[in-house]
């Protein structure tokens, strides 16, 4: 059998004959391949058999090494911004982790925050967030018109909604502001309306809303779970069901926290299997796999980018909370950095600016360059054997591509097997 080379679980170290390559090399099996991957120079080989396998030695010893990242400077710009400009909310989800107490942001806070976005920044990217922020349509017009007033580039605005008071009317003002949308579904109705109430039907009338308006292109559909065996292929199916039909774009399906009360991935570890395997027979049968976290590391791998952080939280991306107070992060986990308002050109002096180097045991995981250290606000042994999972499925469906598959897929486009 042959084997071949991919431009780009718990995985074990390789022994290395004498002619093989020089840097350290993982071996897993996750699915129907054995799988090698070479961290340092990003590339990783399959073979469906020991043989097909002894003969990735000499081919990966060739090939050059990827650019080790180098630590950027994350403070020199900040082009990114969160407004969560209400914690109320119109749902009462299981596994909702936000305070509903406090008032909502007025509009002066929201026209202040807008000024906290560098000027020169090539793009701005302002996002609203709740609770739930259609609760507070005035403080979000309030924001994209002190935009409108300061900027002459490029801004991408985004709204995080449950979807259930997306109305014809409220659709059409967020397209004008040429918005994207998340809406967050957690699938079919069972599924749904088990850890969000009964408001599968008002989602979906929302989503149609959306999709009239013309925001279908731009709309996400995000799933949580919050309990193991998730239900994570129905999940898939069903989303990319709706995506098929044009109403979104989009598909990430997460678990709600990673805490202490999370999910365990090992409990996981065959549901992502199986995902692995539905993402390939939906490539197979000539239709799109949308799916974000299979998606983002793939195109790392194959493109053999190198991720130096997975956030630039409190440095090039802030959040402001609805009562000024300035965080790092939109969850307003941790503690504020600062409080509006503020002068031009204020940078917080603890800005985390955290990158893989800066963290010497990322430095040594096999996974490093595909998942960029993950979230440098909740960085834990529960996050990090999340990120391997992932890594590992991804690694695992790199290894199902043909050579024009993946190069399809590293420039973007769609990689459909038939």
């Amino acid at each position: 059998m042959s084997a071949r080379l991919l431009n780009a679980m718990t995985s074990a170290p390789v022994a290395r004959p004498a002619e093989g390559p020089r840097e350290d090399v993982r071996a897993f099996d996750f699915g129907r391949n054995h799988v090698v991957y070479a961290p340092a120079s990003m590339y990783a080989g399959a073979a469906d058999d020991t043989e097909g396998l002894a003969r990735l030695w000499g081919r990966l010893a060739a090939v050059p090494g990827a650019p080790e990242p180098v630590r950027p400077d994350l403070g020199a710009s900040r082009c990114a911004l969160t407004l969560v400009v209400t914690r109320r909310c119109n749902l009462r989800c299981r596994y909702c982790y936000v305070d509903r107490c406090g008032d909502d942001m007025s509009e002066a806070t929201a026209r202040a925050a807008v000024e906290l976005l560098d000027p020169a920044a090539e793009t701005w990217t302002v996002n609203f967030f709740g609770g739930e922020p259609l609760l507070n349509m005035n403080a979000m017009r309030a924001a994209v018109g002190r935009v409108c007033e300061l900027r002459v580039g490029e801004t991408q605005i985004g709204v995080t909604t449950n979807g259930t008071l997306l109305t014809p009317d409220t659709a059409r003002e967020l397209a004008s502001w040429g918005a994207s949308l998340i809406v967050s579904l957690d699938g079919p109705l069972d599924l749904h309306n088990e850890t969000r109430g009964d408001s599968w039907a008002e989602a979906m009338t929302g989503l149609y809303a959306a999709a009239g308006a013309g925001l279908g292109p731009r709309t996400t559909l995000r799933a949580t779970f919050d309990r193991a065996p998730a239900g994570l292929v129905d999940r898939l199916e069903y989303l990319n069901g709706l995506c098929d039909e044009g109403l979104a774009a989009g598909v990430a399906v997460e678990p709600a926290t990673y805490g202490a009360d999370a999910p365990d991935p090992a409990a996981m570890a065959a549901e992502y299997r199986q995902a692995s395997d539905w993402y390939l027979a939906r490539l197979a049968d000539g239709r799109r796999a949308r799916f974000s976290h299979y998606e983002t590391i793939l195109r790392r791998l194959l493109r053999r980018e190198p991720a130096q952080t997975e956030c630039s939280a409190g440095a090039r991306y802030v959040a402001v909370a609805p009562d000024g107070e300035i965080w790092p992060c939109h969850t307003l986990r941790g503690a504020p950095i600062g409080r509006l308002p503020v002068e031009r050109g204020w940078c917080p002096s603890c800005a985390h600016n955290e990158t893989l180097a800066s963290r010497p045991a990322c430095l040594t995981c096999w996974a490093r360059y595909l998942c960029g250290g993950g979230c440098p606000l909740n960085h834990t042994a529960t996050t990090c054997a999340w990120m391997r999972l992932w890594c590992s499925a991804a690694l695992y469906i790199a290894s199902c591509l043909s050579a024009g598959q993946a190069a399809r897929m590293a420039r973007g486009q769609e990689a459909r097997m038939a």
